[in-house]
């Protein structure tokens, strides 16, 4: 049986892309599709690297290569770990899907070394990764939030960007009462990725915080905005105008508020969005 590295790294790094999209997807990860790709190249390179020395291919070189796949795909924050996982656990279901439907519509299979391969032709095993694929994505997406509640963002302000994902709630109804605008409320570590030279732990007490970025930052047009929640007090949040706002791919015309601490307990969004379509 002949085995070419050329499509081995093609295959795997195609599937690998695949994987890592439907990780971003399940964990709500900001997803640049030129990073996950970069990424599924690198899992192709493995896959050729562990076909060339099987030692590579073991449980810990998996493990391994999965953080590593995360870590260039999504880069380092406290998700990696979780990430890692949600990417292992998918890699280990698709392996099964694949299994079951090769044996099921194609020839025996063939041992290499420690590995077990088919000897079906390159466009079988395309379509039977992309079948796979297609059935994950169906299961999937029926334990996904309904109605697209999870999205993606792109945020602009000044001379700086930053990727995050934002959960459509319905019950955040607040909207600036000058403009008009509806307000995004965003996790305070956010203002620091955008404003480095302001501290975040200040949104405690936004009226001064208010005054230090009309010094810094004026072009933002900071102001304050009045909020009530769910057993809180009336408060005020810091909101900040951007030059520009992509929510899943679509510009709209929303302000930035930023809270001390964060909009998910676990993490899986960084920004709550209500009043946009």
């Amino acid at each position: 049986m002949v085995v070419y590295l050329d499509q081995v790294v093609l295959l795997n790094g195609l599937l690998d892309y695949l994987l890592l999209m439907t990780c971003g997807r399940v964990t709500a990860s900001p997803i640049r599709r030129s990073r996950v790709a970069l990424a599924g190249l690198l899992g192709g390179l493995y896959g050729a690297v562990s076909l060339v020395w099987p030692w590579a291919g073991k449980l810990p070189g998996q493990l391994f290569a999965g953080v590593c796949l995360c870590l260039m795909a999504f880069g380092a924050d406290r998700l990696l770990f979780r990430r890692s996982v949600v990417l292992c656990l998918l890699a280990a279901a698709f392996s099964g899907i694949v299994l079951l439907l090769t044996e099921l519509f194609s020839a025996p299979m063939a041992l290499v070394g420690s590995r077990v391969y088919y000897p079906v032709t390159f466009g079988v095993l395309v379509l039977t990764g992309g079948g796979a694929y297609g059935l994950m994505k169906w299961a999937l997406g029926r334990l996904e939030h309904q109605g697209g509640d999870i999205v993606s963002v792109r945020v602009t302000l000044g001379d700086r960007t930053a990727d995050l994902t934002a959960l459509r709630d319905t019950g955040n109804t607040l909207r600036d009462p000058v403009s008009g605008w509806p307000v995004m409320v965003c996790d305070g570590a956010l203002l620091g990725k955008l404003l480095p030279e302001l501290s975040t732990g200040s949104l405690k007490d936004p009226m001064a915080l208010l005054e230090r970025v009309q010094r810094v930052a004026p072009g933002t047009k900071p102001r304050l905005v009045p909020y009530k929640a769910v057993g809180v007090e009336r408060g005020l949040l810091l909101a900040l105008r951007p030059q520009d706002v992509q929510i899943a791919g679509k510009e709209e015309q929303v302000l930035l508020a930023f809270t001390p601490g964060t909009v998910s307990d676990g993490g899986g969004y960084q920004a709550l969005l209500g009043g946009v379509s």
